[in-house]
């Protein structure tokens, strides 16, 4: 099973003295350097350790591209160095020579090991640079018991985050609650957090704890926080302020000493702006936030990705996915992040008599998906600048199309606008005001967004008998937010 070991580097050099240097570089008393001449017996180190690190000196006399390529394609969590003696630049990230700066070797062959520690601690996998720098955020945080707000879109590995910031905690020992609020009505979240007591409500045959009294000193994972109602918000507010909460239908004021961690694929500070989430909780919940970037922004992740996912079943990688297979995944955007791939490489698996996955997997999933024409290169028999102005010609079409559209909407709201054309009013007639083809007086008062808003909505619900998710469609938005917006606008 393919896996890095953290306590080994390989050294690819014939010269004893490179290998001496570079282990006197690491202050890591647990890492061991194990040293190679040649290609075949670098890869037969390989085979048996699959290191962590691997650092190809010049006087090794391999063709570094093609060795580097070769063992990525083959054990991808390998952090791959080339590496000087002389000082001079190989065809790798690092440039530092030992002889004219040892400390700068130093620092950065520890960086590596540091940055892997981390991500391990974490539980989490890549190889780019947010995702190392996600890693240590987390156990900067992950001691203290500052509230905590994790951002990012769907399948990103939000719920993975909040579990290495309760694992590296104190609070470890303790339990880790994960609860999502949009899956739940307000009614049931209101009882899964804070507990009912008998006869609340019809159904409560018994008292029933919530989690914020189960957690005890543990964590509480509640994800997607901004789809949670105002009543919501005013009570977890309490709760995050001073730690005391109510059961439904109870009177005995109780304390919490769990720690919160939030988790959004919203822009919650737009919701704030709009009025759908309330300021002060934003900024109690965002004490400290973390970001989790999408997979199409950190690509150069998915190869170790790809083997920690199929690993997990219990498969060699470099035995499962071929390199063009993975050319391929590495060429779509994957809109579903991680929880996509994840599900397309075990579903693969799981429907491969051989388990292996093939590229015409990869190219049928994708096509399947519907978004083959945006994500992979496509062969139109065009020459560049003919494909460009076929491509500024589509461009120039569909804005035609949109100009078209838009100027059939004024006309077709423009009752007198033809009646117009055909007897123009002159500037000087009387009583032309300016904005008279509008129905617009210079007297009246010009109605703000929210007061048409708030018209339409009512308007909307008189129409459906207040039938709200009837009123929601037919205003073009979703039910939650039309419940947001009754309740901003005081409606009933």
């Amino acid at each position: 099973m393919n896996k890095a070991n953290i306590n080994k580097i390989l050294v690819v050099s014939k010269n004893a003295d490179e290998v001496e240097i570079i282990q006197k570089a690491l202050n890591d008393e647990r890492v061991e350097p194990i040293s190679a001449e040649n290609a075949a017996s670098a890869f037969k180190i390989m085979e048996d350790y699959y290191p962590l690190m691997v650092i190809v000196t010049r006087s090794s006399g391999i063709p570094a591209d093609i060795f580097g390529k070769k063992i990525l394609n083959a054990y991808p969590s390998t952090e791959l160095i080339g590496f000087d003696i002389n000082g001079a630049v190989p065809p790798y990230s690092f440039n530092i020579s030992a002889e004219d700066n040892p400390e700068m070797l130093s620092l950065y062959l520890n960086k590596v090991l540091k940055d892997y520690r981390a991500l391990q601690k974490c539980g989490m996998s890549g190889r780019s640079a947010s995702v190392k720098e996600i890693a240590h955020s987390i156990l900067s945080a992950a001691p203290t018991d500052l509230t905590i707000l994790i951002t990012g879109p769907s399948g990103v590995g939000k719920e993975v985050a909040a579990k290495a910031i309760h694992n590296n905690s104190s609070r470890a020992k303790h339990r880790f609650f994960s609860v999502n609020c949009g899956a739940l009505s307000e009614g049931i979240l209101s009882s899964e957090l804070f507990g009912h007591e008998r006869g609340a409500f019809t159904g409560a045959v018994s008292l029933k704890k919530g989690v914020f009294e189960s957690a005890g000193e543990g964590t509480i994972f509640l994800d997607e926080i901004g789809e949670i109602s105002p009543e919501m918000q005013v009570k977890l507010l309490r709760v995050l302020e001073d730690g005391t909460f109510y059961r439904v239908g109870g009177t005995q004021m109780l304390k919490s000493k769990a720690r919160v961690v939030a988790a959004t694929n919203r822009e919650l500070y737009s919701e704030v702006s709009a009025g759908g989430f309330r300021r002060d909780l934003y900024y109690r919940l965002r004490v400290v936030e973390i970001t989790i970037p999408p997979l199409a922004d950190r690509l150069e992740d998915i190869p170790v990705l790809v083997e920690r996912f199929i690993t997990e079943k219990g498969f060699q990688f470099k035995h499962t996915i071929p390199p063009d297979t993975l050319d391929i995944l590495l060429k779509y955007r994957w809109h579903g992040n991680i929880r996509e791939l994840k599900n397309f490489i075990e579903s693969r698996i799981a429907l491969s008599p051989s388990k292996v996955i093939t590229r015409d997997n990869a190219e049928i999933y994708i096509r399947d998906s519907g978004y083959q024409h945006r994500q992979l290169p496509v062969s139109t028999g065009l020459s560049p600048d003919a494909a460009e102005r076929q491509l500024i010609l589509q461009a120039i079409m569909s804005l035609k199309n949109e100009i078209t559209a838009l100027r059939k909407l004024i006309v077709d709201n423009l009752p007198k606008a033809q009646e117009m054309a055909v007897h123009p009013m002159p500037m000087e007639a009387k009583g032309w005001v300016e904005g008279a083809a509008f129905g617009i007086d210079k007297g009246d008062k010009v109605k703000s967004m929210e007061e048409a808003e708030r018209e339409a909505i009512v308007s909307a619900l008189e129409k459906f008998r207040g039938n709200r998710k009837k009123a929601a469609e037919a205003l073009g938005i979703g039910e939650r937010t039309l419940y947001r917006k009754i309740a901003k606008y005081g409606l009933r």
